[in-house]
């Protein structure tokens, strides 16, 4: 038993009581006298694990939809969205996964391409950033997005080709999109997501929804509501600006993605230095100086969380900078409120050393430069190091140098960008294709428990095994100290919430029902 806890950091057994930690230690329990006893026979537990920034809703779509994740090439995307319009009928058919650099053609299909195979349905296309879409014409018709928006892309001559390629319009669509699909059909997304993920080991999931993926919010009180029927526990946040709604919501925090800035492969990052091409050459800031500062005053001095998406260099200057005059103005001493960036990926040592004085919670995701930096994959392994030179790739993902200076890294997967896979996040954190990223299995598991606690204001009952806190557990096939090497290909055994068997692996996940 690995507890996550420095006071007690290895066990063999562990009691528990009424949902919480009763006690653990080393040799004979026998004066524990239990009503039951689970005998590991050698199996590793660790804490439940965290996954720290997820979208639950698109994550639920995405186990639904058709994948063209493995597509090379634009012909390859219309053949898998070709066989999905077989089926008669009208209905939305929703694909995800589209990954434009990693097609030969670098370009998404267009709508008068899919039109020829997706007989009356409409289709929509997420890209893997979700900072993207594309749609055939009566799904784009049906969306209708206001032609004055950035990012309509258009061919030379001037048709629409029914790819959408900066937040202000994509989000929009996407959002639209969602606004004509059936509660019922919600409720199943939310259903499957909470599924996967318990059977992922995960026992706590960050849910960030609304706003930028349903112009209803309609997600997000489904959530809510859910809430003491999920196996696991649930944070949601909500991405909006109103603090005064998430406080009359009884929210904690507020934000998520709201982005400051896009995402990479969309050229819509917010750098301080051009990309090597593209449309927009240093990405887009979405916010002003002025809106993120009453935003981030607003929800502090209401004592809320906050979360904010920042990419690039040039976000997270941003977000650093009106952040630091908001830690003035309120007399702010370490994060009291645990506010987060979400990504922090293309950073420098200033921007570390000035986020970890400040304590703000850095959530990341391991995988993004495991796929996407990996020399050793000729499909999109080298997306990174296309977009920004190699000298910028080595500033990514920069684990070592945060951990150096004291800061705390929450793991996540993005999903649906990243398929929720926890054990595959902290194998991509201390096994990175780049050396210059890697760090210690401690530190990797750490960024899925403790830390992912710490990022959800919750490190007081949860995150690690420790006498009084949640007894939220997960029990592994292997030792991921002994063959860290390995620890993608581990197996969830059980999966334990408040001391019940949530998932097994030769019985699934328990029966319960949104419904």
């Amino acid at each position: 038993i690995y507890t996550m806890d420095d006071g007690i950091p290895y066990a063999e057994w562990v009691a528990v009581a009424d949902g919480k930690i009763l006690a653990l230690g080393m040799g004979d329990a026998s004066y524990i006298e239990a009503k039951s006893v689970i005998d590991l026979k050698g199996k590793v537990v660790l804490p439940g694990l965290i996954d720290s920034h997820m979208h639950g809703t698109a994550t639920g779509e995405a186990l639904n939809a058709v994948d063209v994740a493995p597509a090379n090439c634009v012909q390859d995307v219309i053949d898998l969205i070709a066989k999905a319009c077989e089926k008669p009928g009208e209905e939305w058919v929703f694909a995800s996964g589209l990954n434009i650099p990693a097609l030969k053609e670098e370009r998404a299909p267009y709508r008068w391409e899919l039109d020829e195979v997706t007989n009356e349905h409409p289709v929509i296309i997420k890209n893997v950033t979700l900072h993207g879409n594309v749609f055939n014409t009566k799904g784009f018709e049906l969306v209708d997005v206001p032609e004055n928006l950035k990012g309509i892309v258009c061919t030379e001559d001037g048709r629409k080709t029914g790819e959408f390629a900066s937040d202000d319009s994509a989000f929009l669509a996407a959002g639209n999109a969602a606004m004509l699909q059936p509660d019922s059909l919600l409720m199943k997304y939310i259903e499957d997501t909470v599924n996967y993920c318990t059977s992922q080991g995960l026992t706590t999931i960050s849910a960030l929804d609304g706003g930028l993926f349903d112009s209803t919010d309609r997600d997000v009180f489904m959530w809510i509501n859910g809430k003491d029927k999920y196996p696991i526990h649930v944070e949601t946040f909500f991405q909006m600006e109103n603090a005064h709604l998430a406080k009359a919501l009884g929210l904690p925090r507020i934000g998520g993605c709201l982005c400051l800035d896009g995402a990479g492969f969309e050229g819509t990052m917010a750098m301080r230095e051009p990309y090597n091409d593209g449309e927009f050459p240093t990405g887009i800031l979405y916010w002003s100086d002025e809106r993120l500062y009453k935003f981030l005053w607003t929800s502090n001095k209401m004592g809320l969380q906050t979360a904010m998406h920042a990419l690039g260099d040039a976000a997270i200057d941003q977000y650093l900078r009106v952040y630091e005059q908001v830690y003035h103005d309120l007399g702010l001493e370490g994060n009291p409120y645990h506010n987060r960036i979400e990504h922090f990926a293309m950073t420098h040592m200033d921007q570390i050393e000035k986020a970890t004085k400040m304590g703000l919670i850095l959530s990341m995701q391991p995988m993004f430069t495991y796929l996407w930096d990996n020399p050793d994959d000729d499909k999109i392994g080298h997306i990174y190091e296309d977009m920004v030179g190699r000298e910028r790739c080595d500033m990514s993902d920069a684990f070592p140098k945060i951990i150096e200076k004291g800061g705390i890294i929450a793991g996540g997967s993005d999903s649906p960008v990243t398929l929720v896979n926890p054990l595959g996040g902290i194998h991509a954190a201390c096994n990175n294709p780049q050396e210059i990223r890697r760090v210690s299995v401690h530190d990797a598991i750490k960024m899925f428990t403790i830390n992912g606690a710490i990022a959800n204001w919750q490190e007081d009952i949860k995150g690690s095994i420790t006498v009084g806190k949640l007894a939220d557990l997960v029990i592994l096939d292997r030792d991921p100290y002994k063959e860290p090497e390995s620890i993608k290909d581990f197996v969830v055994e059980k999966t334990i919430v408040e001391g019940k068997i949530v998932y097994t692996k030769e019985h699934g996940v328990i029966r319960w029902s949104m419904y």
